[in-house]
């Protein structure tokens, strides 16, 4: 491991010199493939292995080339895994529970929002502000699908729990343009600046 965070901003640094741009991108999305399956060879999630390739990458000066360079990808990938994930819900469960589903969808939306809220106040920001960033923030994030599909794979969800922790992420990120636009209504013009139309990832 030490040997690798050695050697990995050399080599960045030296990719970032010699390679075309189609071989850059090439060799970035080996790197970040390699990783994911070298932690599964090893008996941990592809996800996790993937990550500290990125994590890794970041430390190198050739981050913000990289991240363009992926960027493509990261879009084919985000698609297909957003369309694997639908796969696996079942609309006539989700349908049959739909009250649970919306009771859930508000609960952690409410508690979400008002603990970021809390948080963002107790740092002195006004109070219009501090709910504006609640409300971003308030979506489930697209890695509880990634945590979720291992659970069940591990056997720790039931098929029930498992199906109605995934609709109510599908929920809350579906929710988000909205949970956004009442966030920016929230801080107001005079609140303060607002917490913008990202949400993470």
């Amino acid at each position: 491991a030490l040997a690798a965070r050695a050697a990995l901003p050399r080599a960045a640094a030296a990719l970032g010199r010699t390679a075309s741009a189609e071989l850059y991108q090439l060799a970035i999305l080996s790197y970040c493939l390699l990783a994911g399956w070298a932690s599964a060879a090893a008996g941990l999630s592809t996800e996790l292995g993937a990550f500290v390739a990125g994590a890794a990458l970041a430390r190198t000066d050739q981050r913000e080339r990289a991240a363009a360079a992926l960027e493509p990808a990261k879009s084919l990938f985000l698609a297909l895994f957003i369309a694997s994930t639908g796969l696996v819900m079942s609309p006539p469960f989700l349908l049959a529970h739909a009250r649970v589903l919306a009771g859930a969808f508000l609960l952690v939306v409410a508690a979400k929002a008002a603990i970021i809220a809390l948080i963002v106040r107790a740092f002195g920001l006004p109070a219009r502000t501090a709910l504006g960033v609640g409300l971003t923030l308030a979506q489930i994030s697209e890695f509880a699908f990634v945590l979720l599909s291992a659970g069940s794979r591990l056997g720790l969800l039931t098929f029930k729990l498992y199906q109605l922790l995934m609709g109510t992420t599908a929920l809350s990120l579906l929710a988000t343009p909205f949970l956004v636009r009442a966030a920016g209504a929230a801080a107001g013009e005079g609140g303060g600046a607002s917490p913008g139309a990202t949400t993470p990832g």
